[in-house]
């Protein structure tokens, strides 16, 4: 590797309690995933499931972690029906918070090479002759660096109220839900759309809130057109711009268009108790849900014991 890999990885004990797609996943998914965050720590490029430059296969991910291929196989499914992770163009499994931790400690290391933030350092300073010449472009008058950053909030663009890298990242987001669902792919972030994702992510905690809603929208049959609407809505799906709007951004959280399958757990997110405190305790309700459903079924291998 050209970069020296820290011998210790970063991890969030709030960001991993708080995340709606982790919660809802059993313990056995969540144990899966922190063995696979080890790996992909150490790979090559890092935040990806690679062993030695390769993608190991389910029965290869099992004798890695030391557990039988029916149980990886079942929690690897859940964890991607969750969307707690992301594939490549290869199908490979990354880490999508492990890769923006990446680009973003390669960014601050080419800033500190150059001297640090580009947006903190102060000007260079002008030439002792005010006369000489300054070219097409002369550097910025002392303070203005500061005069920009002072700017009232009002004035600044959506973009700025909800990070660039985020707001890709989310786009990304639903062109790969897209991709499995069949749903239209986005080609444009306009402005009138980047306000609107900033708005839905302050609404949800941000990216990982967005990615929550997202899961929820892949399993729902109406919302990806695998159940026909009413009359008149016979070929609709949900798009992009649907998505962004408050009222149905707001449904889909709620559980509003999930599959029959699971209107329990939707009536009880939409209820009154769990309508006003937000992502954390909806997800809080339908995770004390499943594990109850999960008690009552039989757990894989338990006939082997």
């Amino acid at each position: 590797m050209s970069d020296k890999r820290a011998p210790w990885l970063k991890w969030y004990p709030a960001d991993w309690r708080a995340d709606p797609r982790l919660r809802m996943c059993s313990l056995a998914a969540r144990g899966l995933w922190i063995e696979m965050l080890g790996f992909m720590h150490e790979a090559e490029r890092y935040g990806f499931l690679l062993i030695a430059g390769l993608a190991p296969s389910l029965e290869e991910l099992a004798m890695l972690i030391g557990a039988p291929a029916p149980l990886v196989r079942k929690a690897l499914s859940e964890l991607e029906g969750r969307g707690v992770f992301s594939r490549d163009d290869d199908g490979v499994i990354y880490s999508r918070r492990m890769v923006r931790d990446k680009a973003q400690a390669d960014r601050d290391r080419d800033n500190g090479k150059g001297g640090g933030n580009p947006i903190l350092r102060p000007p260079p300073k002008p030439p002792d002759n005010p006369s000489l010449d300054l070219g097409v472009n002369p550097p910025d008058k002392a303070h203005m660096p500061e005069a920009r950053s002072q700017k009232p909030e009002k004035e600044s663009s959506p973009a700025l109220r909800a990070p660039p890298s985020d707001a890709q990242a989310a786009v990304a987001a639903w062109n790969a839900m897209a991709e499995r669902t069949g749903l239209a792919r986005v080609q444009r972030l306009t402005p009138a759309r980047t306000a609107q994702l900033a708005a839905r992510m302050r609404e949800a905690g941000g990216l990982p809130g967005i990615e929550a809603a997202l899961a929820m929208v892949e399993r729902s049959a109406f919302l990806t057109g695998r159940r026909p609407g009413g009359a008149g809505h016979e070929g609709w799906r949900c798009t992009f711009d649907f998505f962004l709007k408050q009222q149905s951004f707001t449904k889909i959280m709620e559980g509003q268009y999930d599959d029959r399958e699971g209107a329990d757990a939707g009536a009880a997110l939409s209820g009154g108790r769990a309508r006003g405190n937000g992502i954390a305790a909806a997800a809080a309700e339908l995770e004390r849900r499943l594990e109850e459903r999960d008690r009552r079924q039989p757990q894989p291998g338990a006939g082997n014991a």
